[in-house]
């Protein structure tokens, strides 16, 4: 005894049709289980890189100073003050010089990408610091970035200062030395 009597060709066409949404339906909630295994995946590989990082730069001369240093900054809308955190990977030196490591993987890891530029210029911009680097985990290969702005070195525009003020110090006391005579 068929299941539908009567039905003919429509009946079968609905059986079709439903076949199809449900064939449908299974491939996009098995495409996006797929997309979240994937960006789990790769959130895993760059956690494991970034772990590994530390021993690659201290075989490459730098030492760690810190993991995941902040930096917080005021910036205004309309007059209204917003406060930013940032939170670099790494803050490294080697010989007088301090640097904010940023360890990239896969896809986040090409500097011309423009999120990930833009990500380097704000630690630039924002930290302390005398140069931007980029660790391609993947790679193994660690890149200076240089921005055609000036990214103000920790120590530079203190040292300028210090060294105006001790000028004009001295000045004065020889100045004021010879004054008797």
């Amino acid at each position: 005894m068929p299941v539908f009597e009567g039905g003919g060709i429509f009946t079968d066409m609905r059986i079709i049709a439903v076949g199809f949404m449900g064939a449908a339906l299974f491939w996009m909630w098995a495409r996006q289980r797929y997309r979240r295994w994937l960006i789990k995946r790769a959130g895993s590989h760059g956690r494991k890189m970034e772990q590994a990082a530390p021993q690659l730069l201290r075989d490459l001369g730098f030492v760690v100073v810190a993991h995941h240093p902040t930096v917080e900054y005021t910036w205004w809308i309309d007059d209204q003050p917003r406060t930013t955190q940032l939170r670099v990977d790494y803050l490294v030196r080697r010989g007088r010089k301090t640097y904010v490591v940023e360890v990239k993987t896969g896809n986040a890891a090409r500097i011309e990408s423009g999120a990930t530029r833009r990500q380097l210029l704000e630690y630039g911009l924002h930290y302390p610091v005398d140069g931007v680097l980029v660790l391609d985990a993947d790679e193994m290969a660690l890149h200076e970035i240089e921005f055609p702005h000036p990214v103000i070195p920790r120590r530079g525009a203190g040292s300028v200062v210090w060294l105006l003020f001790v000028v004009a110090v001295a000045s004065g006391v020889a100045w004021w030395l010879d004054w008797p005579k």
